[in-house]
């Protein structure tokens, strides 16, 4: 049993909204807001774990360089909260643009586990964990 609520559970969309235009928009300062100052991200390129605003900002040219200019697309979140606790289910379209062309990266079943911190101002990433399905995903290097 959980204790999503309506609020809960629109707070977690806008939250999702806002990181993936801000990585979009390669904006890491806007990205690096959606998580607490002490906030962790487990990145999926390999070996890649930020911890805190600047590192969340020092990563957008890295991963811009890795995938290109991204757009992401989720469709159909199942958005579990239980206290700080959420996870979040969705189908995930993921593109990268890089020299004029644009390329699928992924299409598959994401899951993100977050610890979430709730402030005055908003909900924030303490600890955000992708996983993307790896049987159906393309690494960035043989999507160019």
């Amino acid at each position: 049993m959980t204790d999503s609520s309506v609020e809960d559970v629109h707070a977690i969309q806008e939250l999702n909204a806002r990181y993936n235009f801000a990585v979009d928009e390669t904006d890491g300062a806007a990205w690096a807001d959606c998580f607490t100052a002490t906030g962790v991200f487990n990145a999926l390129l390999p070996g890649q774990t930020l911890t805190g605003t600047e590192e969340l900002i020092d990563f957008m040219p890295i991963v811009t360089e890795a995938f290109g200019r991204m757009q992401h697309l989720t469709t159909y979140e199942i958005i579990t909260v239980s206290g700080n606790e959420t996870t979040q289910k969705c189908y995930l379209l993921f593109f990268g643009a890089r020299d004029g062309r644009r390329n699928l990266v992924t299409v598959d079943r994401s899951t993100r586990a977050d610890s979430l911190i709730r402030h005055a101002f908003g909900t924030r990433n303490a600890v955000c964990k992708d996983t993307v399905n790896p049987q159906s995903s393309t690494s960035p290097a043989s999507s160019t």
